[in-house]
């Protein structure tokens, strides 16, 4: 699934997980790929996350937006 960081469908994610923002770069600004991640807790060796991004110069950014209700 190849995405930027405007993808309104991930971003208004329901469910457990973290919205994971894949970048082809150490400097979060070539985007590959956006994909929902149940936990941050990855053994990738010397791969790579996905076959679109190299595997020894990547970056991620993990997002969560929570909405809570104020309670009095």
């Amino acid at each position: 699934m190849t995405s930027t960081e405007n993808n309104s469908n991930l971003e208004t994610q329901t469910g457990e997980g973290l919205l994971g923002y894949y970048y082809n770069d150490k400097d979060f600004t070539n985007s590959a790929i956006s994909k929902i991640d149940s936990t941050v807790d990855f053994a990738w060796g010397s791969g790579s996350p996905d076959s679109a991004i190299d595997s020894d110069t990547f970056s991620i950014r993990w997002q969560r937006t929570y909405n809570l209700e104020t309670y009095r």
